[in-house]
Formats: structure tokens, C-alpha cells, sequence
């Protein structure tokens, strides 16, 4: 082995000790990670897979991260470390994938692994309790069948096999397929016709969920997608308030933007295999911006700057000297744009967060970190006995769960929801968990937060939610409410809740339709 190979190794070999660290020092769990682990506390105490057992509500945007969390908060009987342990194990698998089955060799990999070091959106969403972690993993994985394929393996197999992990991808967040649909679609047309049966086989998880979402819930797409997406806020609203998240990470994170501007553009200039993969980032970064972006400054930053590191994995690697002073050059610049931020991951402390005031930040979008790990904080359960019962919001649902209330109208409902227990019906102000006014406009189109988005309550509807027998004052409300019950809590098979499903699915909004607001 040569002196270069072995200083190549040697900084790899400490990259990943760094990473390994930050990571360790950064994992807490958000808010939103409690939305989910109450549907899944619900399913394993046999109420179903639902927010709240009284109804068949998806709220979880993450089948797939959902049924994970399932089988391993079952196997164990605990949530939070469970919760955590997984994260890890996942962020752990999809760095390993990167290094040994992406990279050309430990120099190239150790640009990557400090791609990923220098990337506060990648360590803060490497644990939070959402999908991250494994949509990191599932691309790691696709990534390494793509760029490891030769002209020796048959197309239709290989093809088969992207499907598979981009189904499944698409399976635990549908709008992250953006990112490996054009090395899929490449790999399709090298098929020619006979690719389509090696796309339906692939696609097979992805139909087995959706087939299962329309018979159970009623409906393909979780809850969430209407409280978020249809919301009646003009399409050039939300594209400004997406680009203020891009700009907010260059402002907070600035070197995952670098990290993604650097790895597409090597990419196009030295290796023409992976315009795929800039494709594919830049097809997500628009969707991110026509979204109008995330509330969690950085969190829909966190897949681009993994498959930008997979690119930068992916420059040459020949021996000498002269070889190394690219990732060499392109590693530091990109570990001094970190840490000339004001919160580098290389940097993380015990008291991260401690004093954060929890106010909207700049147009709504926040350091989530900051405002959770002081109580979720991995580090802090195990250095300071920090506990997720010592959040305020935590402490409000044990006093309301001693309320005589059946219903309780909440703001944020993850830590809420989850510690006011499954007897309680949850209606939340943004109406990520509920039904009817997930389909109705925002409250105000001229004043909202992004991912937050407050829907009144209209006339009635307490008292229905509390009897069960519609009382809703607008009689075309009262209709949507029906139809609604019907789909979510009738019986899974007879034809009238088929009807209501139909006609629910094919309906247009009530902000969509003419004259109405």
C-alpha cells in the first residue's frame, strides 16, 4: 500500500469517527416524530393503524419508516431509545453503503463522508424521528446498483432491481421518487419494451401500499397531503416562501448548499452517468420550492445533499498525490463553510438549545433542533436525564388526560397526542389528523406559517366529534361530513362507503370549486 493510500484511509478513518460523533451528539427526536408513534402505538395496542381509533386516519407521511418503527417498538416495548436506536442504525447503514459499494476508493469516500460531516441538514435529520435515516439508506442502496452496474448484467434485471428500492423508497415518502425516477427511466429505455414488466414486478410495494391506503383509509394519499398541500394559497405565495428556504440554508447550513452546487456540478463535467442523479436533485429541489418549502429549516435538504455526496464519491480516484488535491481542496473548503456558520454540526454541545425561544424565525422556518433536543436529546437523556415528559406539551396531555373532555382541540399534536393517550379524541388546530378540515381552506390565505396551517371549526362540529350524530350547521359540510364518516368509519365493505370513496376521491375541494372560498 502506498503513502497516499494509506493517508487516504487514515482520513477516511476519521471522518467517519467525526461524523460518527456529531451524529451522536446531535440525535433528538421532533415533535412530528410523536404524530407517528402514536398511529403506531394505537395499531400495536389493537386499535389500528390510526391517529385516532374512533376513525381510519392516515397521519404519517412515512408508511414504510411507520411500520418499521412498528416492528421494532413492538420487538422492545419502549419508544423514545427505540425510536433513536433506529435512526442510528439506519444513518449508520446508508454512510457504510456510501463508503464501500459507491465511492472509488477511501479518498473520494472521505470527501464524501466530510460532505456529509459538513451538512447540518444531513446530521440533524440523520435521527429527529422521521424517515430521513431510511430514505438515506434506500438511496444508498439504489446508488450502489446504479453506478455498479456493467454492461455484462442484463438490463431487465437491473432494472428490476432499481424498481424494487425506488418503490420502496416511494413507499416511505412518495415525493423523494423524484430523485431516482431519471436513473430509473434511463435504465427503462435501455430495455426497450420489454421494460415494462420489469417496472410493474418493481413497482409491487409501492401498489401493494396504495391498494391497501384506498381499501382501509379510503383514500391513496395520507391526510397530511391535503392539510399541507391543498391548502387555497396561491402557487406564487408558496413558491416565494420556498425559495426563502433555500435561502434560509444558505444562511444557517451554508455548506449543503455548496456540497449540493459542487457535487452536481463535478458530476456533469467528469462522470456523464451521473446527470441522472442531478436530474433527479433538481427535479426535487422545484417540487421543494413549489411546496412553498418546510417549517424544519434544512429537513427536505437532507436527501439532495446525500445523493450530491454520492456524486462526489464518484469523482476519480488515481494514486498520487496530485489525485488527492481535488477532494482535498473541496473537504475543506466545505468543513470552513461549516463551521463559519453559527451552529456547526462538528461543534455540537450538551446545551444545544437550552434558552431557545420557540418563535416563527425567519418566515416560519426554524431551528427544530434547538427547540427539542434540550428534552429529546439523545446525549442529554443519557448525560443530564433529560426526558420528553419534562416538555410542556407533555405535561399539558397528562392534565387533560383527567379531563372529562372526549374531544380536545390541541396546536402541535405529536408530544401532546402521543402522552394524552388513545382514549382522547385529538382534533388538532392544523388538521393534520382530521378529515373534513384538511379539505377546507386555511382560516386566513394573507397570514399563515408554513406546514402550519389553521382551519377553523365549523359550527357544530364539536358537538358531532363528541356524539357521534352530525350537528354541523352548513348543510354542505354536514354532506362532506357524512360521506366522510362513512369512508373512515363504516364498515370496510359495502357499497355505499364504495360510492363515498369514489365520489370523495374525485370530488373537487371546496376551494377548488367556482364561487366558493
Amino acid at each position: 500500500m502506498t503513502t497516499d493510500a494509506r493517508a487516504a484511509r487514515l482520513c477516511l478513518a476519521l471522518a467517519l469517527l467525526a461524523l460518527g460523533w456529531a451524529v451522536f451528539a446531535s440525535a433528538w427526536l421532533c415533535d412530528d416524530a410523536w404524530i407517528t408513534l402514536r398511529s403506531v402505538d394505537n395499531w400495536l395496542s389493537g386499535y389500528g393503524l390510526r391517529w385516532n381509533p374512533a376513525e381510519r386516519v392516515q397521519t404519517f407521511t412515512h408508511p414504510a419508516w411507520a411500520l418499521l418503527l412498528a416492528a421494532a417498538t413492538g420487538i422492545s416495548g419502549e419508544r423514545t431509545f427505540t425510536l433513536l436506536g433506529v435512526s442510528l442504525a439506519c444513518s449508520a447503514g446508508a454512510v457504510a453503503l456510501l463508503v464501500r459499494h459507491v465511492a472509488r476508493g477511501p479518498g473520494p469516500a472521505a470527501l464524501a463522508v466530510v460532505t456529509l460531516l459538513a451538512s447540518k441538514a444531513f446530521v440533524d435529520y440523520s435521527t429527529s424521528g422521521l424517515e430521513n435515516p431510511l430514505t438515506h439508506l434506500l438511496l444508498a442502496l439504489f446508488f450502489a446498483l446504479w453506478f455498479r452496474a456493467s454492461d455484462a448484467d442484463p438490463p431487465e434485471r437491473h432494472l428490476l432491481a432499481l424498481t424494487l428500492v425506488a418503490a420502496v423508497l416511494a413507499v416511505n415518502r412518495l415525493d423523494t421518487l423524484l430523485l431516482v425516477t431519471p436513473a430509473v427511466a434511463v435504465t427503462a429505455r435501455a430495455c426497450g419494451r420489454s421494460a415494462w414488466r420489469a417496472l410493474a414486478l418493481g413497482a409491487l410495494p409501492l401498489l401493494a401500499w396504495e391498494l391497501f391506503a384506498l381499501v382501509y383509509y379510503g383514500f391513496p394519499f395520507p391526510n397530511t397531503a391535503y392539510a399541507k398541500l391543498a391548502t387555497g394559497i396561491p402557487a406564487i405565495d408558496l413558491a416565494r416562501q420556498g425559495l426563502r428556504y433555500l435561502q434560509d440554508a444558505g444562511v444557517r447550513d451554508p455548506a449543503t448548499p455548496l456540497a449540493i452546487l459542487l457535487g452536481c456540478g463535478l458530476a456533469t463535467w467528469r462522470a456523464p452517468r451521473s446527470l441522472a442523479v442531478v436530474i433527479g436533485i433538481v427535479l426535487y429541489l422545484a417540487y421543494v420550492v413549489q411546496i412553498g418549502g418546510d417549517f424544519m429549516s434544512g429537513r427536505f435538504l437532507a436527501a439532495p445533499v446525500f445523493c450530491a455526496a454520492t456524486l462526489l464519491a464518484r469523482t476519480p480516484s488515481e494514486p498520487g498525490w496530485p489525485a488527492l488535491r481535488v477532494p482535498i481542496a473541496l473537504a475543506a473548503g466545505l468543513l470552513v463553510a461549516s463551521l463559519l456558520s453559527a451552529r456547526p454540526p462538528l461543534t455540537a454541545t450538551l446545551d444545544y438549545g437550552v434558552g431557545w425561544k420557540p418563535d416563527p424565525g425567519a418566515h416560519g422556518i426554524v431551528d427544530e433542533r434547538a427547540g427539542y433536543y434540550p428534552v429529546t436529546g439523545l446525549w442529554r437523556a443519557l448525560a443530564a436525564g433529560a426526558d420528553p415528559l419534562q416538555h410542556p406539551w407533555a405535561a399539558a396531555a397528562a392534565v387533560d388526560r383527567r379531563r372529562p373532555n372526549r374531544v380536545l382541540l390541541a396546536g402541535p399534536v405529536g408530544l401532546y397526542g402521543f402522552h394524552v393517550g388513545p382514549e382522547k379524541y385529538v382534533l388538532d388546530e392544523f388538521a393534520l389528523a382530521d378529515p373534513l378540515r384538511a379539505r377546507l381552506p386555511v382560516q386566513n390565505l394573507h397570514d399563515w406559517r408554513i406546514g402550519h396551517f389553521s382551519r377553523s371549526v365549523p359550527d357544530g362540529y364539536l358537538e358531532t366529534l363528541e356524539t357521534g350524530r352530525n350537528q354541523i350547521a352548513d348543510a354542505d359540510l354536514a354532506a362532506l361530513w357524512d360521506a366522510l364518516a362513512r369512508v373512515t368509519r363504516g364498515p370496510l365493505f359495502t357499497a355505499a362507503r364504495w360510492r363515498a370513496i369514489l365520489h370523495l376521491n374525485l370530488m373537487a375541494l371546496p376551494h377548488q370549486t367556482a364561487g366558493q372560498q
